[in-house]
């Protein structure tokens, strides 16, 4: 389930911090994220939003702010703690996880939501071929009667 963190919310900040340094990026790279590095993140750029969803066996980690010069919300921090060959194996799971995010924005804010596209090398390794995959979006984010652009390096999303 989704759970938006908000700017005062210790405990949801501390939560999300605490969830972004326990996943791989952290571990091996060196990276962490305080509780308040991400509320200055939430304040410094202009209508900003922390989504954290949890699950028994999962957890992702969302950011979105408001992108003024193409008037979209837009998607600036994504990170799943299932690995990616997991991702593929609970496809189904997880469009149901990401269309009800999607949703929730555009619905909240009347806007576009723009999301970078997965890697070529994920896409093909994990997923199949660009084309099928592209397909499979369109027709999966349908379901939900949200309508699905798509651009050279981003998807963008109206509910």
């Amino acid at each position: 389930m989704w759970k938006e963190i908000l700017i005062d919310d210790l405990n949801g900040l501390q939560e999300y911090s605490s969830a972004f340094n326990a996943m791989d990026c952290s571990v091996e790279y060196g990276y962490n994220y305080s509780a308040d590095l991400i509320r200055r993140i939430l304040i410094k750029k202009e209508e900003s939003h922390c989504y954290l969803y949890k699950s028994a066996d999962r957890i992702i980690l969302r950011m979105y702010k408001y992108n003024k010069s193409i008037d979209r919300m837009e998607v600036f921090h994504t990170l799943d703690s299932m690995q990616v060959e997991e991702i593929a194996k609970r496809k189904d799971e997880t469009w149901d996880i990401y269309r009800e995010f999607i949703k929730i924005v555009g619905e909240r804010h009347g806007k576009i939501v723009r999301t970078c596209k997965l890697s070529d090398v994920v896409v093909n390794t994990f997923l199949g071929t660009r084309e099928t995959y592209t397909k499979e979006v369109i027709l999966k984010y349908k379901e939900w009667g949200i309508t699905v652009y798509e651009l050279e390096n981003h998807w963008d999303f109206e509910v």
